[in-house]
C-alpha cells in the first residue's frame, strides 16, 4: 500500500497501447485527461510506454520487450521513489501484454494501477480455459488497485477477482468542457458514425439501415478497419453512392465531422464507455446507440437519445429516420445529452478521480 498522500504531483508512468493516436478510444480519453493535466498538474507524466506500438498486433514481437527495457531504465533513475505505474487494460491480446508489464513493473518495485477499460472483462476472463483464467487472476491480483469505467465491473471484478471493493475506484470515461461549447453546423441527412469498421460495431447493420432510408441520407463512415469489405458490402446493397468511408481521422477532424452531423450513430454488438459517443453527445448531436456495456450509465432512452437493439437494421433505419424528420425531437434529444455529460462526464472530473486513485502510492516525499 502506498504512504501519505502525495501533495505535489504524482509521478506516473502511463502505459497505454498505440500511443499517442494509434489507440483508439482508449488513447484518445488519456489525450483528453492530459489535456487537463497541463493546466491542473495532478500529475507529473514521466513517461508513456507504448507495448503494442502504433500498427498490426504482430508487431508486439518487438514493442513489448522495448516497453520493459524502457520500464527498467526508468526504475534505475527513479533510485527510492519511482512513479506509479498506470496501466491500461482491454481485452484479448491487451490483457497478455499488460500483465507482463504488471509482472515485471512489480518486480521492479513500481506500485502498479490497472484501469480496465473493456466492458464485460469479467466475461472475458470467464471465456478463458480454466488453467489461463487462473494465472490472468493471480497476475491482477497482484496490481495494488484497479480503476474500472462503470457500474457494472465495479460489481463483477472485485469478487472475481477476491479483492476488497475498497481496492477499486470507478472512474468514468469523459470529453473535455470545450467540446461542449462547439458550434453545430449540422448537414441534412448526414449520418455519421465514429470507430473501428467491424462487426462488433454493427457496421454491416448499418449499411442495411441506410439502404432502408431514402436520400437525402448519407452515411459517413470515419475508422480503419476492413474498410475494402464494408465498401463492397455498400456497392452490394446500393448505397455506395451514400457512403463516404473517410478512415482514421485525427481529434479536430473528427470534432469537425461532429458538428456537420445531423445524427450520429454507434449500433454497436459490444462496448465498454464510448469516447465518440461521449464526444457527440457533448457538442449536442443527437445519438442513436445499442444499449451495451455501460451505456446505460449515460444514456436515457427517448430523453437523451433513441436506443435500438444490435443486429436491429430495421429499427435502426427507423430511429435514425427519425431523427433525421423531426428537427424538434432531434434538437431536445441533443440539449438533453448535453446537460447529461456536463454533470458527470467530463475530462476534467476524470483527471481528479484519477489522480485520486493513484495518489496513495505516490512516493511520500520530504
Amino acid at each position: 500500500m502506498g504512504g501519505k498522500m502525495a501533495k505535489s504531483p504524482i509521478p506516473v508512468i502511463e502505459v497505454i497501447a498505440g500511443w499517442p493516436d494509434r489507440g483508439g478510444g482508449i488513447s484518445q480519453y488519456m489525450r483528453y485527461v492530459l489535456e487537463e493535466n497541463a493546466r491542473e498538474a495532478l500529475l507529473d507524466v514521466q513517461l508513456v510506454l507504448d507495448p503494442r506500438g502504433r500498427d498490426q498486433a504482430y508487431k508486439t514481437a518487438w514493442h513489448l520487450p522495448a516497453a520493459l527495457f524502457a520500464l527498467w531504465r526508468a526504475r534505475g533513475k527513479g533510485a527510492k521513489a519511482p512513479a506509479v505505474l498506470h496501466i491500461h487494460i482491454a481485452g484479448r491480446l491487451s490483457v497478455a501484454r499488460k500483465c507482463a508489464m504488471l509482472a515485471f513493473g512489480k518486480m521492479l518495485g513500481f506500485a502498479c494501477v490497472l484501469h480496465y477499460h473493456e466492458y464485460g472483462f469479467a466475461a472475458h476472463l470467464g471465456r478463458m480455459p480454466t488453467w489461463l483464467r487462473a494465472l490472468v487472476i493471480a497476475l491482477l491480483r497482484r496490481a495494488d488497485h484497479h480503476i474500472v469505467l462503470g457500474a457494472i465491473e465495479m460489481e463483477r471484478l472485485p469478487p472475481l477477482l477476491r479483492r476488497d471493493r475498497a481496492d477499486f475506484t470507478m472512474v468514468c470515461n469523459g470529453v473535455p468542457r470545450r467540446v461542449l461549447e462547439l458550434p453545430r453546423r449540422p448537414e441534412t441527412g448526414r449520418i455519421l458514425f465514429l470507430g473501428g469498421l467491424s462487426e462488433r460495431k454493427g457496421v454491416s447493420d448499418l449499411l442495411r439501415a441506410l439502404a432502408l432510408l431514402p436520400p437525402p441520407a448519407h452515411l459517413v463512415l470515419c475508422g480503419g478497419g476492413d474498410v475494402a469489405h464494408y465498401q463492397a458490402l455498400a456497392a452490394a446493397l446500393g448505397v455506395a453512392d451514400r457512403c463516404a468511408f473517410m478512415g482514421l481521422q485525427p481529434a479536430q477532424e473528427v470534432q469537425s465531422q461532429l458538428a456537420r452531423a445531423q445524427v450520429f450513430t454507434l449500433p454497436s454488438f459490444a462496448e465498454g464507455l464510448s469516447i465518440a459517443l461521449l464526444e457527440a453527445m457533448a457538442i449536442g448531436c443527437p445519438v442513436v446507440a445499442t444499449m451495451v456495456g455501460e451505456h446505460p450509465h449515460v444514456l436515457e432512452p427517448s430523453i437523451n437519445a433513441l436506443v435500438v437493439r444490435p443486429g436491429d437494421a430495421e429499427g435502426l433505419a427507423q430511429a435514425l429516420g427519425n431523427l433525421l424528420a423531426d428537427a424538434p425531437l432531434a434538437a431536445r434529444l441533443g440539449q438533453a445529452a448535453q446537460a447529461r455529460i456536463a454533470a458527470g462526464f467530463t475530462s476534467d472530473l476524470a483527471l481528479r478521480k484519477i489522480a485520486g486513485a493513484l495518489a496513495p502510492f505516490a512516493p511520500v516525499t520530504e
